[in-house]
Formats: C-alpha cells, sequence, structure tokens
C-alpha cells in the first residue's frame, strides 16, 4: 500500500523537482526552451498519468487484500 501512495504523488513531485531545475537552467542562461522540450516527451506525460493509476489500484489492491 506504501508503494501505492508513493506511485500516486509521484507526478506531484515530479513537476515540483522540473520546477526547481527549469529556475536553475534560467538563472544561468540557458535554453529554457530546449530544456521545456526534453522533459515534455509523450513518454514522460505518459507516465505522469500511468503512474498514478497504478498507485491507486496498489492501493486498493493492499486495502482489498488482493496483491
Amino acid at each position: 500500500m506504501f508503494a501505492g501512495v508513493l506511485f500516486a504523488i509521484s507526478p506531484i513531485q515530479y513537476r515540483w523537482s522540473i520546477r526547481r531545475i527549469r529556475r536553475r537552467v534560467e538563472e544561468r542562461g540557458g535554453h529554457v526552451e530546449r530544456f521545456e522540450r526534453a522533459m515534455e516527451r509523450r513518454w514522460m506525460r505518459l507516465m505522469l498519468v500511468a503512474a498514478p493509476v497504478f498507485g491507486v489500484l496498489l492501493i486498493v489492491g493492499g486495502l482489498t487484500g488482493a496483491v
């Protein structure tokens, strides 16, 4: 069940980390647009949806004893 909670909150933590890294790239005069393009790829957006769904399934499975 604990693993399910981690999967469910992972997109929030990811966005928070990416915001901090983006700020550092901007402060150092880097290519912010290039960074954003690299971080917003299709597989990453899919992960931001799939991870919480998997987390909820783990939580439900843990509560019902199915897993």
